[in-house]
Order: structure tokens, then C-alpha cells, then sequence
């Protein structure tokens, strides 16, 4: 018996409805992966950015000079490897002396911590801020 054209357009319809349930979850789930992934890389880049900080402030000798109220900013860009690229002072404390220990931290780390997946170094690390202040380093 052959299906009417009405019938045949009804399973058309119900066929297409079915594949775009079917996209839809598809795009449900992709979504939901891609927010894992973006979670995990934070928690990764706060972990990494710890690391950098501890190391930092371990290598770091503000000048006698120094007062709670300085901050130095300086921007860090690094190769892959973990090694310095660049480091520029991106907004100084007013005092040379003060500026100049923060840059010489941030010079001598001969590799900085990061993490093995390339995505979240490439979002995180490639190149961030950090600031230099005597009460914290963050």
C-alpha cells in the first residue's frame, strides 16, 4: 500500500524534527564539554599563577626603600618553554629602586611554572600582569 503524500510529508516532518532534537543535543553536550574545558583551564591557570607568585616573591628583594603603598605592574610575556621573553613595566611605583628589584625577580627565573596543555597557556600565560607590592605579590 502506498503512504499518501500527506503521510509522506508528516514523516518528512517528524524526521526533520527528529534531527534537529538530535542537533540540538549535540550542541547541548559540546557546549557543556566546552564549559568543562574552559573550568579546568582556569583551575589550572590558578594553579600556575600561584606557583609564578611564589616563585616570584621568593626571588624578589624590595629595596629598603620600600613602603606598603608602592606597587610596580609589569607585564611578562613567555615562550612555551616556560622561559622569559619579555618583561615590561607597565605602570611603576614612582620609586626606580623599587621598580628596578621587581624587574630583576621577573629576570631571574630561569623558567617559570606553567602548564603542560597548550590552550591554557596560550590563554593565560603567553603574556600576563602581575603586580609588586611589599604586603602581597599578585
Amino acid at each position: 500500500m502506498r503512504k499518501s503524500l500527506k503521510e509522506q510529508q508528516l514523516e518528512a516532518l517528524a524526521e526533520e524534527a527528529q534531527q534537529e532534537r538530535e542537533a540540538e543535543e549535540r550542541r547541548k553536550r559540546e557546549a557543556a564539554a566546552a564549559k568543562a574545558r574552559e573550568a579546568q583551564m582556569l583551575t589550572e591557570s590558578q594553579k600556575y599563577q600561584a606557583l609564578i607568585r611564589e616563585r616570584l616573591s621568593q626571588a624578589w628583594y624590595p629595596p629598603s626603600s620600600a613602603t606598603e603603598e608602592m606597587t610596580a605592574r609589569l607585564q611578562i610575556t613567555l615562550l612555551p618553554t616556560g622561559e622569559l621573553a619579555s618583561v615590561k613595566l607597565v605602570s611603576t611605583s614612582g620609586n626606580t629602586a623599587f621598580d628596578n628589584s621587581a624587574l630583576g625577580a621577573v629576570k631571574s627565573l630561569n623558567r617559570y611554572p606553567i602548564p603542560d596543555d597548550r590552550d591554557t597557556f596560550e590563554k593565560y600565560f603567553r603574556q600576563f600582569t602581575i603586580e609588586f607590592n611589599p604586603r602581597r605579590l599578585r
